[in-house]
């Protein structure tokens, strides 16, 4: 995620982990040297709240290995799921993308940044 921070996105780090686990959660971050802008500790539920003033105006993309984060996408947020035992096999939803590798994504960010907007 480091190579995408700098390529001037926003990225938040949210875990749906109780907030009396941030200051570990800052410490591992730290620790593994991952770039954020902003990180959110917010319990359960959260991630539905954070992307709650997320659409086709202001677009997100939650990468999350919870099959179950599916639903959240709509127009403008998009969601990425990491290759687990328990995803879902079959094609997935509109916005909903099946990543194969992390170097997927930052292969796919990267050529976003690129196209003219």
């Amino acid at each position: 995620m480091n190579g995408v921070v700098e390529a001037a996105y926003a990225v938040t780090i949210a875990t749906e982990r109780d907030q009396a686990l941030e200051t570990v959660t800052l410490a591992w971050l730290t620790r593994w040297q991952i770039r954020r802008t902003a990180i959110a500790v917010t319990g359960t539920g959260g991630k539905d709240r954070l992307l709650a003033g997320h659409g086709h105006d202001r677009p997100a993309i939650l990468i999350d290995d919870d099959p179950a984060k599916e639903r959240l996408v709509r127009p403008g947020v998009q969601v990425w799921v990491p290759p687990r035992t328990w995803a879902p096999d079959g094609l997935a939803p509109e916005n909903v993308w099946r990543i194969e590798t992390w170097r997927h994504i930052a292969a796919r960010l990267e050529s976003d940044a690129r196209t003219p907007r």
